[in-house]
């Protein structure tokens, strides 16, 4: 008999243990709407009132729509309109929506307070709430095949296997995956989050998804039967926790040992489930607070123990398949001699000699351990940048040997091991001079490069942005390299990383803006309309932008470019780090006294918003304005 209340105290040690990575697997779960949906239903269950601007447009005829129920789904409404043949409706609706969003009149973001008029956050964001890319996606059809009526079909088509797709790759497969995560952390005190790419690592995510299709579209077909439905519910209810941890079972197997475990123990897990309806009432009362953080890894940690206790049984009584269970370190912790044994190769790495110092004399062993620069790469430097990184990777290895993770090697599906070299693995590494100077340039055309691709799609023009002439904009450089250099003792902690990332970029941006500002009296950015911005100059998103791109050019990037970089003589990189070091600095020598200018650049004219706010204190519908061309009115008039 399973003894729930001692399943429900170890499920709190447990939960303890993996607090954070639960909670987290969990709350995506809540999200894509396969388990503890009710978490998120305040917030998703939100409808507004139809926008005043679509109420005009319909009461004077310029939306042919008897009735539009106007919601956060928005989107839904346009795809509706495009499935029905509607494609005439649905792009005037789209394009009325998207021009409400940008010009503040949507009732629904006004609500929230979270309304965009500027910006790449917004411009995304607006352009799928309002359903454009269904309008846009039928009509390349339309135009390929030369028939609307076609067109719908195959749009329809299109769409049902996109979606299906998308649910079967991503939404339902979670519902193996985070039960990985759980496994993985019933007896270890630490789950790595390459875990939620167990399956792929291991290539045996085709198999899961099958096994998971499979599972589900026999549960809908039992679910017509009504009662069929509940027990079958139930009699597959372990599939999940099967498969994470046998990916390579058969999807029939893994429906019939589910159904064998289940046998007698249905009413059980129904009784399980029960338990929790204080936590469910908790949980209506917070309006999902008490679920998200606690009680729903909680019940997934005690199911996870009814899982454990079902898996031992089946183990004692020998039932058929059982021994497709085969993953038995996930609850025992395999013997410490046996870990050295299999990571033998990797412990060895410890006996590396490491060197007393860095090489080079007392002012470059500072810059290297301060700011992990050198002057340049030479062989004492890479043999001592060699040995701290195989220590470094000896300790990650050492964490398993202790048993604090789960020993990936001791899976009866192990992930192929590729041999790689060192070097391409660590972000701790140290920089030449050529190799920071060459960044720079790299990231100063990234970040030019970024903002003329964005003007030339949002905008439809070719825009040399920046301040200086040249293809760069010296900031998104010097951003780079102050993270490379200042953020280099904290490099081993992401978290900190991302957050000193975005204040040090944040001040640097407002003051070069001011200083710009204070010099040439003109402004070269301005984010008046973002969301949370101060006096333009920087805003949420461009800092938010900041972290994560401070993430990837020190994890990522940075890493890959210098490996390539070493790889090439230095006497092929120094002259070309000279040259373009020369016409960089000409370049911005001229532009202090003759800085780039023009449309697009510092043409940011005030932003008039009084006429806005004033209808918004007042309650009032904004003053209606046109959002077809006069064509497009004759058109649909027609």
């Amino acid at each position: 008999m399973f003894d729930r209340k001692a399943a429900k105290a170890s499920a709190k040690k447990i939960m303890k243990r993996n607090y954070w990575i639960f909670l987290i697997s969990c709350l995506v779960a809540s999200f894509l709407g396969i388990e503890y949906v009710f978490s998120l239903g305040p917030i998703n269950t939100v409808v507004i009132e139809e926008t005043p601007s679509i109420v005009n447009d319909i009461k004077d005829g310029r939306i042919p729509f008897d009735s539009v129920q106007f919601s956060r789904y928005r989107a839904f409404t346009v795809f509706k309109e495009v499935l029905l043949g509607n494609t005439d409706k649905g792009k005037i609706l789209s394009d009325r929506i998207r021009n409400d969003m940008q010009n503040g009149d949507d009732i629904y973001l006004r609500s929230i307070e979270i309304g965009h008029r500027d910006g790449v956050f917004a411009e995304i964001a607006n352009s799928i709430s309002s359903g454009s890319p269904f309008i846009t996606v039928y009509e390349a059809i339309c135009s390929i095949v030369g028939n609307k009526n076609a067109a719908s079909v195959i749009f329809i088509i299109i769409s049902l296997l996109v979606i299906l797709l998308i649910w079967a790759l991503f939404v339902n497969t979670y519902r193996a995956i985070y039960r990985r995560i759980f496994l993985e952390g019933y007896i270890y005190d630490k789950v790595p989050l390459k875990t939620f790419m167990h399956f792929i690592r291991v290539k045996r995510f085709s198999k899961v998804v099958l096994s998971m299709l499979y599972i589900t579209c026999l549960k809908l077909l039992w679910a017509l039967t009504i009662i069929g439905g509940v027990i079958k519910y139930f009699s597959y209810f372990l599939v999940p926790y099967i498969v994470a941890e046998n990916p390579d079972i058969s999807p029939v197997k893994a429906k019939n040992l589910s159904r064998r475990m289940m046998h007698g123990h249905k009413f059980e897990c129904l009784k399980i489930k029960l338990s929790f309806i204080g936590w469910y009432l908790l949980e209506f009362i917070t309006l999902g607070v008490t679920g998200i953080f606690f009680s729903n890894p909680y019940q997934e940690t005690v199911i996870l123990e009814f899982y454990v206790h079902l898996r031992q049984l089946a183990k004692e009584n020998n039932i058929e398949d059982s021994e497709l269970l085969n993953d038995e370190y996930l609850y025992k912790k395999m013997e410490k001699e046996e870990l050295c044994k299999l990571y033998a190769n990797k412990t060895e790495l410890e006996d590396t000699p490491r060197p007393n110092k860095a090489p080079g004399n007392a002012l470059w062993r500072f810059l290297t351990n301060t700011f992990g620069v050198v002057p340049y790469y030479n062989q004492a430097e890479q043999e001592y940048f060699d040995s701290q990184l195989k220590r470094s990777k000896a300790m990650s290895i050492r964490k398993i040997i202790d048993g604090k993770i789960y020993p990936d090697r001791a899976n009866p599906v192990p992930e192929k091991q590729k041999e790689h070299r060192v070097e391409y693995i660590s972000f701790m590494r140290h920089y030449s001079i050529t190799s920071l100077i060459i960044l720079f340039l790299i990231f100063s055309f990234a970040g030019w490069f970024w903002e003329v691709l964005f003007h030339l799609v949002s905008e439809g023009r070719f825009v040399n942005r920046g301040v200086l002439h040249g293809p760069w904009i010296p900031i998104y450089g010097a951003g780079g390299i102050i993270m490379l250099l200042l953020l280099y003792k904290i490099r081993s902690r992401p978290v900190i990383h991302f957050l000193v990332s975005v204040v040090i970029c944040g001040i640097m941006e407002y003051f070069i803006g001011r200083v710009l500002e204070c010099i040439h009296g003109e402004r070269w950015w301005d984010y008046s309309g973002y969301f949370l911005n101060i006096n333009g100059l920087v805003c949420a998103e461009g800092l938010l932008m900041f972290g994560i791109l401070g993430i990837a050019v020190v994890y990522f990037a940075a890493p890959f470019i210098d490996n390539v970089l070493r790889k090439i003589d230095k006497r092929i990189v120094v002259p070309i780090c000279v040259i373009f070091t020369l016409v960089f600095t000409a370049d911005a020598i001229f532009s202090i006294s003759n800085p780039n200018k023009g449309a697009g650049i510092n043409d940011f004219p005030a932003r008039e918003y009084e006429n806005d706010i004033q209808h918004k204190d007042n309650n009032e519908a904004p003053i209606p304005y046109p959002i077809v061309s006069e064509t497009h009115q004759k058109t649909t008039s027609k």
